[in-house]
């Protein structure tokens, strides 16, 4: 089958370029296939004015009509359906409220690929928002899995629900663009350490939980650097961080000068189904991980070799304490990393499964 002008709506909760599920997912092969004759177009539920104030307490009022007019916008979009020949979903097309919009979307009788990356099907808001949890329909999510043409998922956990409701699931862990995040050659001694994590708004209380680990390290290490990306805001108590906002453009170097990166997580079933891309950005970058014991984790991580899994609060501090005090150990896991990513998961190796399953989904 030809590509050529073949057209694909990517219907999309955030604008592109913003949150880590996007970008280190699909986003990361538009240029791929526009090169291979594809025509893309993205619609995005919530537009950029609004994102800036998404994660932020508050703002009620300004929040509520800019949803309202947010779902004015898609469903008026449902008139443009059939001009493409092929919708791709992430998610959801609408986040609140019946399956109204999905149902007129399948009513259109174009191809629909479904794309699942966080258990959506669960109740769950960030801290901005959590009073929206008793608005979500958890039949949303099942309902566009049996409808939709395919499903592609990031998880087992994602794999396993997903399956119950259609035979046409194919998983594709998430990606990184290893030609954008190149790997380190600096890895310091233990009077120059960063640790370091990034994140978005919503993930970010899950760096709380190492208040104490870094108490403990900070005593021991005065010269060691707590660095945050991700909202330049942040602060921990008894802790001196320094904090930077997120920004596409300054991704790369914001991540230049940490020297091992961290990503705890909470212990909630929402974690299933979660694969971290934050891992995958350290490791690409030639960055040891010291990461939370997880299922999913453990696929990426090869203990000992290219980072450390840790849970206890012990286990954090004894994993961050060996990595602090020895360079050699650093440097020989970063480059351990970087290697598992460019053979695992790359944007390189990878590109040619969601090649595969868009032409499938096209010439059913």
């Amino acid at each position: 089958m030809s590509s050529s002008r073949k057209k694909i709506l990517f219907l999309l909760p955030y604008p592109t370029g913003t949150v880590p599920a996007q970008r280190l997912k699909f986003e990361q092969y538009f240029t791929l296939l526009q090169e291979k004759g594809y025509n893309i177009e993205c619609n995005s539920f919530i537009d950029k004015d609004f994102y800036t104030i998404l994660y932020k307490h508050g703002h009620l009022i300004e929040k509520s009509w800019r949803t309202l007019k947010a779902y004015l916008h898609r469903f008026a979009l449902l008139k443009q359906v059939r001009n493409y020949d092929l919708v791709y979903l992430f998610q959801w097309g609408v986040p609140y409220g019946p399956v109204l919009f999905e149902y007129l979307l399948f009513k259109k009788n174009v191809p629909v690929l479904y794309d699942i990356d966080d258990p959506v099907f669960l109740p769950h808001a960030s801290e901005a928002n959590w009073f929206l949890k008793r608005f979500k329909n958890s039949d949303r999510v099942s309902y566009m899995i049996s409808h939709a043409s395919a499903t592609v998922v990031t998880t087992d956990f994602l794999a396993e629900y997903a399956k119950m409701f259609s035979s046409s699931v194919t998983y594709i862990p998430t990606t990184i663009d290893t030609s954008r995040f190149c790997p380190k050659t600096d890895y310091g001694n233990e009077a120059s350490v960063t640790i370091g994590w990034s994140g978005s708004h919503s993930t970010l209380v899950y760096l709380n939980a190492l208040e104490n680990v870094f108490k403990r390290l900070a005593a021991q290490y005065p010269h060691l650097r707590f660095k945050v990306v991700g909202d330049d805001s942040y602060t921990m108590p008894g802790v001196e961080i320094e904090a930077y906002r997120w920004s596409s453009e300054a991704e790369e170097e914001l991540h230049r000068d940490i020297d091992i990166g961290v990503y705890p997580l909470p212990n909630l079933e929402w974690v299933q189904g979660k694969f971290g891309g934050k891992t995958l950005i350290y490791m690409a970058m030639g960055i040891p991980v010291v990461a939370q014991r997880t299922h999913n984790n453990a696929k990426v991580i090869i203990e000992g070799e290219t980072g450390f899994l840790a849970e206890s609060e012990d286990e954090w501090f004894n994993a961050l304490s060996t990595l602090v005090e020895d360079a050699k150990l650093r440097k020989k896991m970063g480059k351990a990393g970087r290697l598992r990513v460019e053979n695992d998961f790359s944007v390189r190796k990878n590109a040619s499964r969601y090649f595969r399953l868009i032409e499938a989904v096209l010439e059913q």
